[in-house]
């Protein structure tokens, strides 16, 4: 089981992302003990010429690096990173990545061996990334974030963002084994058909060459991994509507995936899948399942209007358009074909808008996001105003700006009369064992049956209940399969309509892992869904078999 795999402090879950960020990247609003120092000393007197003379490349250079006070024994490699942060950035507050296993393949920092300093160019408030990261990392694979100080050549540098790299040790983290293949999509800066979903999975043919200028392979640990990717292309270009759902699911971590869009769509990342249609993400290949999963990568640039007074971006719109995206932005758009194949078929737009919903609840409101970003400017105000690189002017004023972004962002999408629909209440979820509640069953007793319940009622949706679902999966990591509930009285689910609806599981695997959710769906015309518990598949209801 993976370190961001745990079980809830009762047992009864199983939860994706729990784990917090108490390592090497340990973050905390309570003081700055997290804040590290880092120093990087160059032995060359043009390193700054060489690191911008091998920009291009990728190249290291060679310098010494200590971390919070202790040296490093070999030297590490250090280049410049990012496209924006380095092409658009006229000061000396560039990005930095620092291959710690330049000189000695086995050195490491906590077992990382790749740090990635961000400056954050375009965004004044220094902590968009932050907070989306931090977010994200609740509901789907995400890389930890916190802050460090630089200092080159004993000069101080500022405050950076260091943020994980999505390498082997990130997969480690979220997934419960290593040996899949991992691709980085391509930007392709400065090709007329950037924004055309070039690396965005739109079937481009059969042959691996027509995907490698597109996709970057990372890693891979068996002979044809260009096959896993070509065939999810393919089934999303060819796979009709009707068989969708069903079909799609041999490819694609479909949950996985709708979490993913609907983070991006939220937070109005104008730099990634949804508005790009490539680039800025990668994909992971997990053996386990043998399904693809998109993984969010390098979150500066959301909550954004289309001019950043740093960044100098534009996003071609009206201003602040990308903070009034439709729940469904680009879903006309066949270039996009996450968006454009899944959130055309009801049952999975249905899936996608709950996962929405549960999110502006839970995290993405006025409220909580306003004491997020208070706390952490307070965290790094006084870093930002002793920062002698800083390329920021106004923080409070960017501050503010950023709250007023999340107000807007809010209104929109709640403003949406697709989006606000309350679904169905489901409570009192919970397996029985004979008559305990919660027992642990016992394979071999034939009657020791397992039997789940789960009160469902239309409180304020008005269609009434439709259908229940029991989505049911085998071990740690494995796909789900959808076992229908009934309210009739012969499923275990007590009286005929006192809203109480059972199922019964009837095959019982020893020393095997049952995890399982519900999914209830209104009779509304949208048949709109509501999940329990609402963080379903990554928070779901789990037991043990015994012999």
């Amino acid at each position: 089981m993976s370190r961001r795999v745990q079980f809830s402090d009762d047992g009864l879950r199983l939860v994706t992302g729990l784990g917090t960020q108490d390592d090497f990247y340990e973050f905390s609003t309570e003081d700055n003990s997290d804040i590290k120092r880092i120093d990087l000393n160059f032995s060359q007197n043009n390193w700054w010429t060489q690191l911008a003379n091998n920009y291009e490349s990728e190249t290291d250079i060679a310098a010494t690096m200590a971390y919070d006070g202790e040296m490093l024994d070999a030297s590490v490699g250090v280049s410049f990173k990012g496209e924006t942060s380095y092409e658009r950035n006229p000061t000396e507050k560039k990005s930095f990545n620092i291959a710690l296993d330049f000189e000695d393949s086995t050195q490491d920092l906590d077992g990382f061996n790749s740090l990635n300093l961000n400056c954050a160019w375009g965004d004044d408030t220094f902590m968009r990334e932050v907070i989306y990261e931090h977010i994200n990392q609740h509901y789907i694979p995400a890389a930890s974030v916190n802050y460090v100080e630089l200092y080159i050549n004993d000069e101080y540098w500022g405050i950076y963002i260091n943020s994980q790299q999505l390498d082997n040790n990130f997969i480690k983290e979220w997934f419960t084994s290593t040996n899949g293949s991992r691709w980085r999509a391509e930007p392709l800066y400065g090709r007329a058909d950037h924004t055309y979903g070039t690396s965005g999975l739109t079937y481009r043919g059969d042959t691996l060459d027509d995907y490698t200028s597109y996709y970057t392979m990372k890693r891979y640990c068996w002979s044809d991994p260009w096959d896993d990717l070509i065939n999810l292309c393919y089934a999303l270009e060819y796979t009709s509507e009707a068989s969708m759902e069903e079909d799609i699911s041999e490819y694609l971590d479909v949950d996985r995936t709708l979490w993913f869009l609907a983070m991006e769509n939220i937070f109005a990342d104008e730099d990634g899948y949804i508005n790009k249609g490539g680039g800025d993400y990668y994909l992971y290949w997990d053996d386990t399942t043998g399904l693809l999963t998109p993984l969010e990568y390098d979150g500066n640039s959301i909550l954004v209007d289309t001019e950043v007074s740093t960044g100098g971006r534009s996003g071609g719109g009206p201003e602040g358009y990308f903070l009034e995206w439709s729940p469904f932005e680009n879903a006309d758009n066949r270039y996009r074909p996450l968006l454009y194949k899944l959130l055309n078929v009801p049952a999975i737009r249905q899936r996608y808008l709950a996962h929405m919903r549960t999110v502006l609840i839970e995290d993405f409101n006025e409220t909580d996001m306003n004491a997020i970003i208070d706390a952490y400017a307070s965290k790094i105000g006084p870093y930002i105003d002793a920062d002698p690189k800083t390329f920021i002017t106004d923080f409070d004023g960017a501050v503010e700006s950023l709250k007023n972004a999340v107000t807007t962002r809010c209104t929109s999408l709640w403003s949406n009369a697709e989006f606000n629909v309350t679904g169905l209440t489901i409570f009192d979820v919970k397996w029985i064992v004979g008559t305990t509640v919660y027992a642990t069953p016992i394979s071999s007793d034939a009657i020791d049956e397992v039997i789940f319940n789960a009160t469902v009622e239309d409180l304020e949706n008005g269609g009434g209940v439709a259908s229940v679902y029991a989505y049911l999966g085998e071990g740690i990591k494995s796909t789900y399969s959808m076992v229908q509930m009934f309210d009739d009285g012969t499923h275990k689910d007590g009286l005929a309509g006192d809203g109480v609806y059972g199922t019964v599981l009837d095959e019982k695997a020893s020393s095997k892992r049952t995890r399982f959710y519900i999914e209830a769906i209104a009779g509304d015309s949208p048949g709109t869904r509501t999940y329990f518990p609402a963080g379903a598949a990554h928070d779901v209801y789990t037991f043990m078999v015994d012999e």
